[in-house]
């Protein structure tokens, strides 16, 4: 006879198994059958038969002070934790989004399945080299995984600092940004326009592009829910969101464009 010890699968509830103190009439009581006294030459001789074989494993709960046996516990429920996000640009935020739903579907939304509706939302102009953002008949927004790829970014860059092994990954798991569609003002109605340089066979050679751009000072909402996590906690996330007024959001953000301060509030649900 073993001592009591837990349920094997998916629980780590002390259940009704065979315990030292108490005998097959009083498991039988609890379990309200005979299985236990049908399969008792089983029982004793293989301490492993009742967790593999009993149906009634895991499901009832150890006897209380009286004797009595406990109810089964609740369905395990996914813990997570809420914030509220507001973000304030610094600097003005610079359009990724190609507009030309061609190369958009040939570059990006035939890479990564599931994006073939992004197609939709995308500007189609006749200049090449000009991106913008994502934009329906209530304006334009942002795609909820540009946040959540920027605190990725943040999580890979302080990994070492924050001593959180394959951080990014654990990040892609655990912490997820809600709307879909985070919602921006009217976009400015210039463009920033720029030279980009790059070394080819043939020497260097220059490009002019432009980018669509959301002013500085414009305040962004979402929420985070973080499940919860032995080494990702509110901590870790402010200072991942604070890494933002160093390299923010949005293309060209190596030039300082799309830095941001945040403001992170902790909702309390019942």
């Amino acid at each position: 006879m073993e001592p009591e010890r837990t349920c094997g699968k998916d629980s780590e509830l002390p259940i009704v198994c065979f315990a030292e103190r108490t005998d097959l009439d009083e498991l039988e009581q609890v379990l309200g059958c005979s299985w236990l006294h049908e399969h008792e030459k089983e029982a004793r001789d293989d301490p492993s038969f009742v967790k593999n074989n009993c149906p009634y494993y895991g499901l009832v709960t150890a006897p209380d002070e009286s004797g009595a046996a406990k109810k089964p516990a609740a369905d395990p429920q996914i813990i997570s934790v809420f914030y509220n996000l507001e973000i304030t640009l610094l600097e003005a935020m610079l359009g990724t989004v190609p507009k030309n739903k061609d190369i958009y579907a040939a570059y990006i939304a035939s890479k990564q399945p599931g994006k073939e509706k992004e197609i939709e939302t995308v500007e189609d102009v006749e200049e090449s080299g000009w991106t913008g953002f994502h934009v329906d008949g209530d304006g334009p927004f942002l795609l909820n995984y540009q946040v959540k790829g920027f605190i990725k970014e943040a999580g890979n860059t302080l990994k070492d600092q924050l001593k959180i092994k394959a951080l990014k990954a654990k990040l892609d798991r655990f912490l997820f940004i809600f709307p879909r569609k985070i919602r921006l003002p009217e976009i400015e109605p210039e463009p920033l326009e720029r030279p980009l340089r790059a070394l080819t066979a043939k020497g260097e050679r220059v490009t002019l592009i432009r980018s669509d751009q959301i002013a500085a000072g414009t305040v962004l909402e979402c929420q985070i829910e973080l499940l919860k996590h032995k080494e990702i906690n509110e901590g870790i996330l402010r200072c991942l969101l604070s890494y933002g007024a160093r390299k923010g959001l949005g293309q060209f953000r190596n030039g300082g464009y799309g830095s941001f301060t945040y403001t992170l509030t902790k909702v309390v649900r019942d």
